[in-house]
């Protein structure tokens, strides 16, 4: 099985059919994250229609400024999330200034939510690397996925200490910068994502289809000076750890990926 740890099922326009297929033909765990509320909703009909699909609730730094005042709005959708995700804070895409105190906000308070219930939590850090750190660190999150980290280098290690997981995508394929970025990630915390359909479109690629994830694990394979089958299994075990005693994930999920490991 083939995990795809970030991804954004319900930004698919057209074609569901196509994508679902594909999901399911190459048995692609996928966790499609929200940026808000309403992207949730579609995710939770996706994965209502396929067994390998984690919807995820989360409210993206881009969507933040729309939540900031209302953020007990959000409570019921936490606690029907079996993940949290995508949130974070943008300082990079992010211009206006103003906007980062609702970011920060709303990160907190999905933060001290994802604490309490013990959820993983699905993040984005470009452009405010150490203050993410910092709230991960101040709301005891124990367990962290860091989608798409591309530096600075001296916060992995920080990271690292937290317990965080790295995400590697489609940028591996070809940005060196990636490639030598990966082998600073240790085996046991590497995870793959596409963040599709928008990951590889912002490339300049096109929209990205789920099939993407075995491109990224043979270029991990190479990188790594593993075979397809060893990496696409070091990532499937990393995954299963990340869950294993995790009491809102669905039990069928972790049943499958132990069946496939032991």
């Amino acid at each position: 099985m083939y995990i795809d740890a970030h991804t954004h099922l319900a930004k698919y326009e057209e074609n569901m059919f196509e994508v679902i297929s594909e999901i399911e033909r190459n048995e692609i765990l996928t966790v499609s994250v929200s940026m808000d509320s309403f992207l949730f909703e579609k995710n939770l009909e996706i994965a209502r229609t396929c067994p390998f699909v984690i919807p995820s609730f989360g409210i993206h730094p881009w969507s933040a400024t729309r939540y900031s005042y209302k953020l007990g709005e959000l409570v019921e959708n936490i606690n029907r999330s079996p993940m949290i995700g995508e949130i974070g804070l943008d300082h990079h895409f992010v211009e206006e200034t103003e906007a980062y105190e609702h970011q920060k906000k709303v990160l907190e308070f999905l933060l001290e939510a994802a604490g309490e219930l013990r959820k993983i939590v699905n993040v984005y850090t470009k452009g405010a690397e150490e203050e993410v750190l910092t709230a991960l660190r101040e709301y005891n999150i124990e367990r962290a996925i860091i989608h798409w980290y591309s530096g600075p280098v001296k916060y992995i290690e920080h990271y690292l200490e937290l317990g965080c997981h790295f995400t590697i995508g489609v940028e591996v394929l070809k940005n060196k910068k990636m490639q030598n970025f990966l082998k600073l990630i240790p085996d046991d915390r590497l995870l793959t994502e596409t963040d599709n359909p928008g990951g590889y479109e912002l490339l300049k690629k096109g929209i990205g289809m789920p099939g993407l994830i075995i491109k990224v694990v043979d270029k991990l394979a190479e990188i790594k000076g593993k075979s397809h089958d060893e990496m696409k299994n070091l990532v499937m075990n990393n995954f299963y750890r990340l869950i294993e005693n995790d009491q809102h994930i669905d039990g069928q999920i972790k049943n499958k990926l132990r069946g496939l490991l032991y």
